[in-house]
């Protein structure tokens, strides 16, 4: 919630279920339970009445109680002009977002794919110069035998199928400490993901079902796909560090 982000920027997540959890110790309606999951999944209007009502009364029940308890401390901790002058005005510039929608240019994400290939070639061979032989760098599985059998690199542990664990947060750790082919990695798996989501010509052309900005802003639930997302940047994965050179010219 935006009072919430004005507030604590930075000290958590900060959609509806989240702080109610914190704040309210209750746990919300999953939208899963209303609407499904997978293929499974029904739009909004598609639920049935009864269970839409339960979950959008909740919703407001929850946003209400919230706004009383996090409301006081905007002048509490001096930050009522930045909520009021800088957070709040952006709410109808993203309405204005909506009814206006976003051009797309197929043809620069088109070049953009072909560079993002480029550059993925470039960490693959990265890779392999640090880990001493050649692997699939998009299987979990040899990474992980890599890094943490071949490697020996410390912390290491294994999911309940044996395998090794190569999640980001588990690399971006080893990054910390220094070790290079985890970054490497991490660097290649951004770059694929922007590949497939914005460069690739299925992916452009396929609708895609998601909620509005203004939902997901009212709302912030945090197991709805949001379009307010920002990619990682390869060099610096946590998407709150700022990009204002734009490296991959997304935004542009």
């Amino acid at each position: 919630m935006l009072v919430s982000f004005v507030l604590d920027a930075g000290r958590g997540g900060h959609g509806m279920d989240e702080l109610s959890l914190k704040h309210l110790e209750h746990q919300p309606i999953p939208f899963k339970e209303v609407a499904g999951t997978g293929k499974s999944q029904v739009t909004f209007d598609k639920v049935p009445l009864d269970k839409a009502t339960q979950y959008a009364a909740e919703d407001a029940d929850v946003t209400l109680r919230l706004w009383q308890r996090l409301k006081p401390r905007l002048s509490l901790e001096g930050v009522t002009t930045v909520y009021e002058t800088m957070d709040r005005p952006l709410i109808p510039v993203v309405a204005q977002m909506e009814a206006a929608g976003v051009k797309v240019d197929r043809d620069r994400l088109s070049v953009l794919s072909g560079e993002f290939a480029q550059r993925m070639a470039a960490y693959e061979a990265e890779a392999y110069e640090q880990a001493g032989n050649e692997f699939n760098i998009g299987s979990p599985k040899q990474i992980g035998d890599i890094l943490f059998g071949e490697m020996g690199l410390p912390g290491g542990k294994k999911t309940k199928t044996g395998a090794w664990s190569t999640g980001a947060d588990t690399l971006e750790d080893l990054a910390a400490e220094g070790h290079q082919l985890p970054r490497t990695i991490l660097n290649w798996r951004t770059l694929a993901k922007l590949r497939s989501t914005y460069g690739d010509p299925q992916g452009r052309d396929q609708p895609r079902h998601r909620p509005r900005p203004h939902l997901v802003l009212a709302r912030g639930r945090t197991d709805r796909p949001s379009l307010l997302d920002r990619s990682q940047s390869p060099e610096h994965p946590d998407p709150h560090r700022g990009r204002p050179q734009d490296p991959r010219g997304l935004h542009r």
